[in-house]
Parts: structure tokens; sequence; C-alpha cells
């Protein structure tokens, strides 16, 4: 009898190690899915408190073109969102020394809700999991669309194929428009696709995905500071545009930061090294339509099978037709675990991790599940 459980204390040691090895293997051994949380969406919630108008459109060559969706009334809108958020509206206030939220300083606080996940001082207080941080995304993303909606007009009115002065600086008012179109709007389509047909100054290099993963995981949790400037509320799509150029594509270079997809360090006339970039370097949305978005779905299980590693990806949290959030995969995962998706690992600025997305600190399915649009971009 002692021999039959020695030797079932045998089998079962080598299954439980042949289990744990085996679990490993495609687990990659650094996954916190057990103590993932359960997102429940705020969609349903958020469209029954803040009733949208998006019936605007503008004719361009012919062709109603939709623009941003926007509020029915912000005075409603802001008077809400101050009693929904009201803990994290608080804590921001008090700790960064704010007025009350209004439409006078509303920037200020959707800045400082970025500086927050970062802030020592914090921790443990703002999370971007949490009700309150994703709801108040939710409608800082909706809240700027009044601001764009009247650039875009401006350049409208100004006329096609004319230019107007932007914090200084002339540019086209057709990229102007296409820019900040919805980025499915008919006109930024066209542009954008046209440009694409045309670019013959920096050739199509495909990424060179050993350099890229290498430069991913070493900067995605300690920014390349030395080399590159650092955007400590908004570094996702500086970052990603590091990786690129790491794997060995080239810069399109111009002299105004309005045109093409660069960086470089100047002397300024103090003597003093500071770094330029160009909008589509650093700017998300601009980024994304700058680069072509290939793929899009607002379904995560089937965006998690259509992304690689060495995709570069993106979210547009509303589903408003802007994209604001850039990041890459290194790895991604051949079966679907308990989490319902197939598992990616993700390699991101704001905030900044090299994680799975079944772990803790990665909440990449919470955009679908609260409404949001997934990007492939440029593959």
């Amino acid at each position: 009898m002692k021999k039959f459980f020695s030797i079932l204390i045998v089998i079962t040691l080598l299954l439980s190690t042949f289990c744990s090895t085996f679990a490993s293997e495609f687990s990659n051994g650094d996954k916190g899915v057990a103590d993932k949380i359960e997102f429940i969406s705020i969609k349903k919630e958020f469209d029954v408190l803040f009733p949208t108008n998006n019936l605007q459109t503008i004719k361009l060559n012919g062709v109603e073109n939709n623009l941003l969706i926007e509020f029915s009334s912000y005075k409603d809108a802001i008077e809400k969102i101050n009693d929904i958020c009201y803990d994290l509206i608080k804590i921001l206030r008090v700790h960064y020394e704010l007025e009350p939220l209004s439409n006078l300083n509303w920037k200020e606080y959707y800045n400082v809700m970025f500086n927050a996940l970062y802030d020592l001082d914090l921790y443990d207080k703002v999370n971007e999991s949490d009700y309150e941080y994703r709801m108040l995304r939710a409608f800082f993303d909706i809240y700027e669309n009044t601001e764009k909606n009247n650039f875009i007009k401006e350049a409208v009115n100004i006329g096609l194929q004319k230019t107007m002065n932007v914090s200084g600086i002339e540019k086209q008012t057709d990229e102007i428009i296409a820019e900040n179109l919805p980025y499915n709007s008919a006109y930024s389509i066209n542009y954008w696709n046209e440009k694409y047909t045309n670019y013959i100054i920096t050739p199509y290099v495909e990424i060179n995905l050993t350099p890229a993963k290498e430069y991913a995981i070493n900067y995605a949790v300690n920014p390349n500071k030395d080399s590159y400037y650092y955007f400590s509320h908004g570094d996702c799509t500086n970052f990603v545009s590091q990786i690129l150029e790491a794997s060995g594509v080239e810069q399109e270079e111009y002299d105004s930061e309005l045109s093409g997809w660069w960086h470089k360090i100047v002397t300024n006339w103090l003597g003093f090294k500071e770094h330029k970039h160009s909008r589509a370097w650093t700017m998300a949305d601009v980024f994304a339509r700058y680069m072509g978005v290939v793929y899009t779905t607002q379904d995560h299980f089937d965006f998690s099978d259509n992304i690689s590693a060495g995709s570069i990806i993106g979210v547009d949290r509303s589903s408003d037709g802007d994209w604001e959030h850039i990041a890459f995969v290194t790895q991604v995962d051949s079966f679907i675990g308990s989490y319902d998706y197939y598992d990616y690992k993700v390699a991101q600025h704001t905030t900044n991790y090299h994680e799975w997305t079944s772990s803790t600190n990665n909440n990449w399915e919470s955009a679908g599940i609260d409404g949001g649009t997934y990007a492939r971009i440029r593959d």
C-alpha cells in the first residue's frame, strides 16, 4: 500500500510539473489574469446621460461630410460630469490647485488627469481602469469636438487649396480639413488615399521586427530621454514613432511641424539644444491618418485575431472619428484564454508599460467594452 501511494505521489508531481510547464509556455509566465478586474461598460449609461448631435455635415467637392459629434447641451454636460465624477474631479482640483471644472479650464483638467496616473502622491487614488476615470476621459473626448469643428469650418470658409495661419505657420487648408474631419469621412479618406499614392519622398519600408521589439522593450517603462523629448501627459505616439525609426523607417522631413513625419534636435537662439517634432510624429490622430489605418473593428476578439508581433495599434475610445491612443505589439498568443480573446503584449507610453492585455496593468480590452473602435496602422 505504501508503494502504491508513493507511485501516486510521483505521478501527481510529474503531472503538476507538466501542467506548470505547459501553462508557462503559453502564458509566458508574466500574466496577471487571476487579479484582472472585470470591466463593466460605461457606454449605455454615458449615451443616456450625455445626448449628442451627430447630424452636422459640411459639403466639400459636392459631397456631404459628417463633422465630429458634439454634446446636445454643453452646459448640461459639464454640470453632469461634475456630479458623476465628483470624487475624481475633487482629487484633481485639490491636488493641482485648480478652479472648479468649467468651460474655461477644461483643458487644464484634461492634461492633469493624465499626469495624475504618474503622480506618486496620487498612488491608489487615480486609476485609468476606474469608472470615474473612464467616464471623465470619454467626456473630454466629446467635449473637445466643438473646438475642432469650428477649426474645420474656418478652413472651409477660407476655401480649398488656400493657406491658413496655424500657430504662426501657414498651412494648406486641404490638409487642415482632412486632419480634423472624422477619419471615416469621404473627404478625409480621399485626401489620405491620394497622399499615399503619391508617397514618393520616403518609400514605404517594412518594420524590421527585431530592432523594433528591442527598442520597445527597452524603453517602454524607462523612456529614452537622452535621445528624444518625453511628453509627460501624452507620449504614446512619440514612443511609437521612435520604435518605427529604430526599425529602419526613415523620417520624412519638412521645415514645418505641420507637415511630414520627423524629429530633430536644434540649437535655439540662446544656444540651447531643443527637440522639434512634426505633428504626425507626436499626435495620435495625425499619426494614424498619415501612416494609414488598414483595419478597424469595435470587437475586441476580432481585433486580437487580426494583430501580430510588430503591429502598430490604435484606439478611438468614443468612436467619434478621432484616434486618441497608439501603441506597439511585441508578442501575441496563439490560443484563447479564460479572458476570451487572443492575448497580446503591448509596449506603450501614457501609461508606460510592457504588459499582456490579460494582466492587471493593461486596459486595452476596456476600449471595446466602452464602445471604442480599434485600429491596426500601417501594416
